[in-house]
């Protein structure tokens, strides 16, 4: 296999999981959106929807891995604004980091190939 099959195959895993990270950040904004409506009684939803189900399943204990003992320092009232800063890393922090993962792991392959 070549260098440049090789980047091919490589781009398109990165530009899927890129795919999928900007679709579990629509879901986490889905998330903090009616999780914030909810707790200034805005709107009333039920729990055991299949919707509040859904997100709960995708969304639940992530915040407590990624924050930890942190996260009852973003809590202020009613309001937690741990989901709204996990939703910030995942959009601005963690893609950057995933394509200079892709570029180093690029680069050494570059330097295996030639």
């Amino acid at each position: 296999m070549d260098f440049f099959t090789l980047y091919k195959i490589l781009s398109a895993i990165l530009k899927i999981i890129m795919v999928i990270i900007r679709a579990y950040t629509f879901v986490w904004f889905i998330w903090i959106i009616l999780s914030w409506l909810r707790a200034f009684g805005a709107i009333q939803i039920d729990p055991h929807s299949p919707l509040m189900r859904t997100l709960a399943m995708l969304t639940d204990g992530v915040i407590d891995k990624v924050f930890g003992n942190f996260r009852r320092k973003l809590v202020i009232g009613v309001l937690d604004l741990s989901p709204f800063a996990f939703l910030m890393v995942l959009t601005y922090i963690f893609p950057p980091v995933l394509q200079w993962l892709f570029n180093l792991l690029l680069n050494f392959l570059r330097n295996t190939f030639y």
